[in-house]
């Protein structure tokens, strides 16, 4: 690769360099302004907490990028620099302008990145999240029971298979309800009316979801008579033998046996 394209991207990637230490300087600073304050009010304190989780996400982001500069420096230093860490191939020039800091030609990260697509976006779940000032002092356990107690009382889901539980202030949904409409309703009311910012929904929509075996089983003894035969549909058959025979038509034999024929003293 050409000296004068190497000192070109060690140029771009010095100066990366020092915007991004003076901004995780500046980060560092006003995260610790935000801790330090003492200020009681719930709203204030909201706003704070979400200032601070913001300040957190954008300098881990920062530091990983850090990290990927401090690296292809290093390789521009021993001399593997553009060469893929996969199949130690060339990686393209063009490539390289877009991402200096790419460790890929273009075909290993397009197989790479193709197998573990689902994947990657079923695993990326937040890890905490704010929850609003009513619910901030309570923990996990108590969060969750607040919740399914509110969505209870709404009345508009049925939570039967329902399963809520809530992690660092990111609210899990499980188990099934049953109809989209209600997932939706669902949705709607705890971010809308409870002011949940940040929830895993594995919820699935299984119609009558609530009539499990056990259960099903039961309700189906009460409510059939005995010697009777529940939603059964007219057959067009027989119980005369005779007819069945003459007629081509199917046979049913009688659900209850027939009376004694009646005798004469």
């Amino acid at each position: 690769m050409e000296k004068s394209f190497l000192d070109e991207v060690a140029k771009q990637l010095l100066k990366e360099q020092r915007e991004l230490r003076h901004l995780i300087k500046e980060n560092d600073e006003q995260f610790n302004a935000i801790t330090d304050s003492r200020e009681t009010e719930l709203q204030e304190h909201a706003q704070e907490e979400r200032d601070t989780r913001i300040l957190e996400r954008l300098d881990e982001r920062q530091q990983i990028r850090l990290r990927d500069i401090d690296d292809a420096l290093a390789r521009i230093e021993a001399g593997t620099y553009g060469i893929c860490a996969n199949c130690q191939g060339a990686i393209a020039e063009e490539r390289l302008r877009a991402d200096l800091t790419t460790t890929l030609c273009l075909e290993c990260s397009n197989a790479a990145e193709a197998p573990n697509q689902e994947s990657d976006e079923i695993s990326e779940e937040p890890d905490a999240a704010p929850l609003p000032p009513d619910l901030d002092g309570l923990d996990d356990n108590e969060v969750a029971e607040y919740l399914m107690d509110l969505v209870r009382d709404d009345g508009q889901v049925d939570t039967e298979e329902l399963q809520l539980s809530a992690r660092s202030g990111v609210i899990h949904l499980d188990g099934a309800v049953p109809s989209e409409s209600e997932h939706q309703v669902l949705l709607n009311f705890l971010t809308d009316v409870a002011g949940v910012r940040e929830i895993v929904d594995r919820l699935e929509v299984v119609r009558l979801a609530w009539e499990r075996d056990d259960r099903s089983k039961n309700e189906q003894a009460q409510d059939v008579m005995p010697g009777t035969i529940p939603d059964q549909e007219p057959s067009g058959g027989t119980e005369d033998v005779v007819l069945s025979n003459e007629e081509g038509l199917p046979y049913e034999p009688p659900l209850s046996p027939p009376p004694p024929p009646h005798r004469e003293d």
